[in-house]
């Protein structure tokens, strides 16, 4: 017997074979999207800063028998944060957290190292007097977000009722701001 081999049943069993793969390879690969898209982002750290600037009379008190300051500004105090629960600012007293050095325990004072004597005075915001309380006080105490900042004027009041001991005198006030 002879079997008859026919050109046209090859042709159209390479061409079903040919389609079958391709459909094959369509399926299994992936097409182009015809969307694409992509996500951008950053973050910022938290920051917390205070910054304070001495007005001239800082350095140039005048302490002569009978004189009195109200509220005379010693300098500007500026703060902010980005923390969303905000930030507290306190203020110490070097004198007082050095211990022996201020007769008053309620609040900073002037010393004089050459002549061991000291000279209170109150730290004000604005004309508010601040309490002191084992060397230090709160500045501020802001619950929120403090954007972009807010500056608040330190000033001091104080009295000379007696003739000091000549000599320098001196307080140096340490800002600190806390995130919370």
């Amino acid at each position: 017997m002879v079997h008859k081999f026919h050109i046209g049943h090859l042709i159209t069993s390479v061409a079903t074979t040919i389609a079958v793969a391709a459909l094959v390879f369509l399926t299994i690969m992936p097409r182009p999207s015809l969307v694409t898209d992509f996500s951008i982002n950053g973050s910022v750290a938290p920051f917390s800063e205070v910054i304070v600037t001495p007005t001239a009379a800082a350095t140039d008190l005048i302490l002569t028998e009978g004189h009195t300051e109200t509220a005379l500004k010693v300098a500007d105090v500026f703060q902010r944060s980005n923390v969303w629960e905000g930030s507290t600012v306190t203020v110490a007293s070097a004198n007082l957290l050095a211990g022996g050095r201020c007769t008053v325990t309620t609040g900073p004072c002037l010393y004089s190292a050459a002549v061991s004597t000291d000279f209170g005075f109150d730290l004000l915001i604005g004309a508010a007097s601040l309490a002191f309380s084992g060397g230090s006080a709160t500045w501020s105490d802001l619950s929120v977000l403090n954007l972009p900042g807010t500056t608040a004027s330190a000033n001091v009041a104080y009295s000379v009722v007696f003739l000091l001991p000549e000599g320098t005198y001196t307080e140096t006030l340490i800002f600190t701001i806390t995130a919370k």
